[in-house]
């Protein structure tokens, strides 16, 4: 019932559909009850089917009861509330339909209400949504989910960014501009942060190997079990009992374990588990003392689905611009790479210009140094701001000497993330302050 309710629904026909998951539902019911991932996974579906038809609400609910098919200790059915981050039973399915819920908060508060309510609950059910990736990211699940993270993660932040933004432009309340930039820095940081804080926290968190080894083995073995327990609780009523209440002992006592190393690292190894199991993104607060020692402005990109979305900083300064982006975006900015690499001049000129025009001219005002640091986002990585053009260019022109290039007008640096620029920013004043001697060895020039 359930494999052709969905099939139903890909085809459009929702009426036959839901009735179909609706037996689908009755039975599953009675041979798992009511917390079960897979009593989740039809309220997921019938959620999808009502939103496929503009039935909002009622898509909520079926999202809601999704939800409380997956957490053993949550009940409530208002969909305006959400669950603690904790016992429950399958967390990339449960991303999934906060995911979903959130947009169906947005669609609800864009095509039918107008209410101010849904959309500030979909940024908070965003923001959830966020917070269990972060979860994910550094649980003993992280290997088994990093594809899914990889695939799915970075949609939910350009959502949550886009809701943080018309939060803001709709109240002009800063701590919705504070939390999209967050979000904007989750998201370059989580993966690269994470795989460089494990690197660091075994250089100098000083713990010993066979520790680091015991984590690892027990992470490994945790996520084994916890995969064939729910393979076997997949089958229903088919499934071995007797095996999924060994395995459920098993994750049991490794998890205590997994939490007696956690608390001994955190005790004996403050440093390590800080390293490791505590990364933070950079406030823009912090992010401004910064820049006015540096006597920097910062630029940081986030490219979402339909806008560009540029935070700049500086010392007196915090501003968030969002510019249209169009289906060509991308296209320009391969068009001018490639032209770069084979001399097409007027290729180049004419991408050039205008990509000066989309990334820098809306934020030009907003510069108040001579000094760029610029966090680039998507393609803009590939892109080398310094040769963007100022102005428009004559066909006639073809003299690359003459050019109107950006770096005559700004000195540009780069860097992957915010938090990682504080973090080496931050490390390069120490290491200053600790130099008081500095000494020239005799050179022979020819």
């Amino acid at each position: 019932h359930h494999n052709i309710g969905a099939a139903k629904s890909a085809n459009g026909n929702f009426e036959e559909a839901r009735r179909e998951l609706n037996n689908g539902l009755s039975i599953g019911i009675k041979i798992f009850g009511e917390k079960h991932p897979f009593i989740s996974e039809i309220y997921f579906e019938l959620g999808e089917n009502s939103t496929n038809q503009d039935h909002f609400e009622q898509a909520l609910h079926y999202y809601q009861q999704a939800i409380i098919a997956l957490v053993a200790d949550f009940e409530n059915q208002n969909i305006y509330s959400n669950p603690p981050l904790k016992n429950i039973s399958e967390e990339i399915r449960l991303l999934s339909i906060f995911a979903k819920k959130a947009a169906t908060l947005e669609a609800l508060y864009s095509q039918q209400t107008n209410n101010i309510k849904d959309l500030t609950f979909s940024l908070l059910t965003y923001d959830l949504a966020i917070q269990l990736v972060d979860k994910i990211s550094r649980g003993y699940k992280a290997e088994t989910s990093r594809l899914f993270l990889r695939e799915h993660a970075h949609d939910i932040y350009c959502q949550a960014i886009d809701a943080a933004y018309d939060l803001y432009q709709l109240t002009n309340n800063e701590e919705f501009k504070h939390k999209a930039f967050l979000f904007a820095e989750k998201s370059k940081a989580r993966v690269l942060q994470q795989a460089l804080l494990d690197s660091k926290a075994k250089k100098f968190g000083g713990i010993p190997d066979s520790l680091l080894e015991q984590e690892y083995q027990l992470k490994n073995e945790l996520a084994l079990y916890d995969e064939k327990m729910f393979k076997e609780r997949e089958q229903g009523s088919a499934g071995d009992n007797i095996k999924i209440r060994f395995w459920q002992d098993r994750i049991f006592s490794l998890k205590r374990n997994y939490e007696s190393q956690m608390e001994k690292f955190e005790n004996e190894y403050p440093e390590y588990y800080k390293l490791k199991y505590q990364a933070s993104v950079v406030s823009p607060w912090l992010l401004q003392e910064q820049a006015a020692e540096d006597n920097s402005t910062i630029i940081e990109y986030f490219i979402s689905h339909h806008s560009i979305l540029t935070f700049v900083l500086t010392k007196n300064s915090f501003d968030l611009i969002a510019s249209s982006k169009d289906s060509l975006f991308e296209n320009r900015i391969k068009t001018m790479l490639s032209a770069l690499k084979n001399s097409d001049y007027f290729g180049y000129a004419s991408k050039a210009s205008l990509l000066y025009q989309l990334l820098i001219a809306p934020i030009e005002s907003q510069i108040s140094t001579q000094k760029l640091i610029i966090i680039p986002d998507g393609l803009l990585g590939y892109l080398p701001f310094e040769s963007l053009l100022t102005e428009d260019v004559s066909e006639n022109q073809q003299d690359y000497r003459t050019l109107p290039y950006l770096i005559h007008k700004y000195q540009i640096s780069y860097h992957c993330s915010a938090s990682l620029l504080y973090e080496a920013l931050t490390q390069r004043q120490e290491q200053q302050r600790r130099i008081n001697f500095v000494g020239f060895a005799p050179v022979m020039f020819k």
